[in-house]
């Protein structure tokens, strides 16, 4: 098995079980520290141990325009505070899914593309033995916080962050370009002021793909 290999299986591992209810695991990070890739190699890893797996993200969870960018198009403060819709994300995806809930949930709140709002998104009804994985950023924001039963923090250099995303959105690759100050600006200021890593059960370091450390849990 390969390093990556690994420490995915070792994540996987320290999942909790369901008790009756879904377990609900965050995949919080900066942009572009591997969140897209971990969370689907991860469900794959579950799902090899038997487990039911859903999973959502936090791009399909964001605020209109008009909100998102009301203080700003280049806020960093704007992009924390204003990107997305974590009020939505809890009464559909996540406080259905605590003990005595419906189980009844939405996987999408919003288009990105169309900027509408999904008011028509089917309802998916989860097991009671399920795991619902999330992937996002600042998905410990106090809207959300509470609803996690598992968080996994994800962290890369913003150097290897800024080169990832010249693949994904086209975006300069130097991390201090002004392009970067709204999204690496606004992670340092849900750090400073949300200290998401003291409440995570799982810390990985992802700045290498091949060989990612475990840096805390499983």
């Amino acid at each position: 098995m390969t390093r990556r290999g690994e420490v995915i299986a070792a994540v996987a591992a320290a999942v909790p079980a369901p008790h009756g209810w879904p377990v609900r695991v965050a995949i919080d990070g900066m942009t572009g520290t591997g969140k897209t890739t971990f969370i689907q190699e991860l469900a794959d890893a579950l799902r090899a141990l038997g487990v039911k797996v859903t999973t959502a993200s936090g791009d399909d969870f964001h605020h209109q325009r008009e909100v998102r960018y009301r203080q700003g198009r280049h806020s960093a403060r704007g992009y924390l505070e204003d990107a997305y819709h974590y009020g939505a994300m809890a009464d559909k995806l996540l406080a259905p899914l605590a003990p005595g809930g419906s189980r009844e949930v939405r996987l999408r709140h919003h288009d990105l593309v169309s900027d509408a709002i999904l008011d028509d998104e089917p309802v998916v009804t989860l097991d009671g033995d399920a795991v619902l994985l999330v992937e996002g950023s600042f998905l410990q924001r106090p809207e959300v916080a509470p609803h996690w039963d598992f968080v996994i923090v994800l962290e890369a250099t913003k150097e290897a962050s800024a080169l990832r995303q010249v693949t994904r959105d086209g975006a300069p690759a130097d991390p201090e370009d002004p392009y970067h100050a709204r999204y690496f600006g606004a992670y340092d200021i849900y750090v400073e002021e949300m200290s998401p890593r003291d409440r995570a059960d799982v810390i990985v370091e992802n700045t290498d793909l091949t060989a990612p450390v475990l840096l805390r849990g499983a």
